[in-house]
């Protein structure tokens, strides 16, 4: 009754695509979005993360809230996809952004701010941002980009 072995091996299979994400069949590891939240604010962090890892295949690898913690972080976790705020304590995300388009860092970069003002985008998409969004009402937006990402399979 070798009939059963084959069906079990459907079934794990089966089990593994829904419950590791992006399993690579060829390196054996699991791949997921690598996700680096930048902000100030604690509350606002924790929320963000919470938000983002409800999104499957993705996994928030560190979080900062100075621009140094920033810069001394994301280049060793190298992440997918950083969430950057403008305002940090101490410092600022352009600072952030900056540095990290100069040392070749290519990870998305998402603005994600209360200074909606037209500078503050301007000044993130010349800095190398790869989106900008109002933190009030555009955390759902950054959402549907990271779904998009993930579902395109831009995973390290």
């Amino acid at each position: 009754m070798s009939w059963w072995k084959g069906l079990s091996i459907v079934i794990v299979i089966a089990f593994l695509q829904e419950s590791i994400p992006m399993f690579n069949l060829k390196t054996h590891r699991e791949c997921f979005m690598k996700i680096v939240v930048v902000e100030d604010s604690a509350v606002i962090r924790k929320h963000f993360i919470a938000l983002l890892e409800s999104v499957s295949e993705v996994k928030v690898v560190g979080e900062a809230e100075s621009e140094q913690a920033a810069l001394d972080m994301i280049p060793a976790l190298q992440p997918d996809i950083v969430v950057l705020d403008v305002n940090l304590s101490p410092g600022n995300g352009f600072n952030v952004l900056k540095q990290l388009r100069a040392s070749g860092n290519t990870a998305e970069i998402f603005v994600v701010t209360n200074q909606t003002h037209e500078q503050y985008r301007k000044m993130s998409v010349t800095l190398g941002a790869n989106g900008f969004y109002d933190k009030s009402n555009g955390i759902e937006n950054v959402l549907a980009r990271i779904k998009t990402l993930v579902e395109s399979g831009k995973a390290n």
